[in-house]
C-alpha cells in the first residue's frame, strides 16, 4: 500500500523491484489512489494494480473504501506492506485480514502489525538513510537481504503518453531533446524556489543558450504558478499543467534538461536519467535528493537545515530557499549543460 504522493511512490518502486527479484514466484499487487497509477501501472514488477478512487464526498469515500477492504479480504492476500501509514491505509489493512503485516512503529495503530521496521537504519550500518533505503528495511525486517546494488526507481512511459505530449510539443515549436522543462512548484512554500527568481534564472538561459527551448510544467491546481513565471521571465513559454502522470514523464523524458525544486516530478527525472538541476530548500536532502549520477543541487548551508519546512522556526522567512539567487542556479546549470 502506497496511497498517495508522487515522490513517495517513485522511490517506493526500488522495494518491490527488490522483492520481486528475490521471489519472481511472487504475486505483487500494489494498492495506490487514482491520481497515482500511472506510477505503477506497466511496471515490471508489479502484477495487478488496485487502485482506490474517490467518491462523491465523505461518505463516497467511506464507500469506497469499504468496498476496496472487502475486495482484498476476498483476495486473501497472504502478507500486506504497508508504505503509507495513515488512517485509511490502517483500516485497509485491518480489513485485509492477511496473517503477515508489515509496517513502522509511528503508523497509526501499530499493534496492528505483526512486523515492524523499529530499526532501519541497522540494516545500513546505522547510517542515515535515504528514502529508497528505508523502504527498504522494511523487507530487510521479513528477512529479504538489502540488494547490492539497491534497485534504482523506475517509472514507465507508456508510448500513448509519449505520442500524446510528443503531439502538443511539436504545436509549441518544441523538438524532444531540445529545450529545458522547468517545474517551478513544491508542496511546501520552504521548498519553493519563488516564480520571479525562476523568471529571472529563465531569462538568462534564453540569453545564453538561444537554440534551447523553454517549457514549464505544474499539476492542475498550479497553473497560475507559471503565468507568474512566464511573466517574469517576459516570454510567452509553453505550460503544460494538465498531464496525466504518465504524460508529465513523457515530458520529462523528452527534455534536455529538467529544472526544479524538491518534488515528485524531480523524483521522475532522476528515475529516467535525465541531467536535472534543483534548487533546494527546507528538506533533508540526505532523505530525499535526487538519486541520480546526472543531477546537481543549490543549497545554502544553513544549520537549521533540514527542518520539517511548515513554517520557518530560524527566521522572519524561509532564508534557505528566498537567498538563493538566480544567478547562482544559472551558474550551476552552465556547469550542468557542460558536464
Amino acid at each position: 500500500m502506497r496511497l498517495r504522493s508522487l515522490g513517495d511512490c517513485v522511490l517506493m518502486t526500488p522495494a518491490l523491484q527488490a522483492l520481486k527479484d528475490a521471489h519472481p514466484h511472487l504475486r505483487l499487487a500494489v494498492l495506490v489512489e487514482a491520481p497515482f497509477r500511472d506510477v505503477f501501472a506497466g511496471h515490471p514488477a508489479v502484477d495487478e494494480l488496485l487502485v482506490l478512487a474517490r467518491g462523491r464526498g465523505p461518505l463516497g469515500d467511506i464507500r469506497r473504501r469499504l468496498a476496496m477492504g472487502l475486495s482484498l479480504r476476498r483476495r486473501r492476500f497472504d502478507l500486506v506492506l504497508n508504505y503509507h501509514g495513515g488512517s485509511t491505509s490502517a483500516f485497509l489493512v485491518r480489513m485485509a485480514g492477511a496473517p503477515w503485516r508489515a509496517g513502522y512503529p509511528h503508523y497509526r495503530s501499530p499493534r496492528l502489525y505483526t512486523h515492524l521496521a523499529a530499526d532501519p537504519a541497522r540494516h545500513f550500518g546505522g547510517r542515515a538513510l535515504h528514502t529508497v533505503e528505508y523502504e527498504l528495511a522494511l523487507l530487510a525486517e521479513l528477512g529479504l537481504p538489502v540488494p547490492d546494488p539497491v534497485p534504482a526507481p523506475f517509472v514507465p512511459v507508456p508510448a500513448e503518453a509519449a505520442a500524446r505530449v510528443a503531439e502538443r510539443l511539436a504545436a509549441a515549436g518544441l523538438a524532444p531533446g531540445g529545450f529545458v522543462l522547468v517545474h517551478p512548484t513544491a508542496t511546501l512554500a520552504t521548498k519553493q524556489w519563488p516564480p520571479d527568481r525562476f523568471g529571472a534564472f529563465i531569462a538568462q538561459v534564453r540569453a545564453a543558450y538561444p537554440a534551447l527551448g523553454v517549457a514549464l510544467s505544474a499539476g492542475p491546481r498550479e497553473a497560475a504558478t507559471l503565468d507568474a513565471v512566464a511573466a517574469a521571465a517576459g516570454a510567452a513559454l509553453p505550460r503544460f499543467a494538465d498531464l496525466s502522470v504518465a504524460e508529465l514523464a513523457a515530458l520529462i523524458d523528452a527534455a534536455a534538461f529538467y529544472v526544479g525544486c524538491d518534488s515528485g516530478p524531480a523524483h521522475i527525472a532522476a528515475s529516467l536519467g535525465k541531467k536535472m538541476l534543483l534548487v533546494w530548500g527546507s528538506s533533508n536532502r540526505t532523505a530525499w535528493g535526487p538519486r541520480s549520477a546526472a543531477a546537481r543541487v543549490v543549497q545554502l548551508p544553513f544549520p537549521c537545515n533540514p527542518c520539517p519546512g511548515y513554517t520557518c522556526a530560524a527566521f522572519d522567512r524561509p532564508r534557505c530557499i528566498l537567498d538563493i539567487t538566480p544567478g547562482q542556479v544559472f551558474a550551476a546549470f552552465g556547469e550542468l549543460v557542460d558536464s
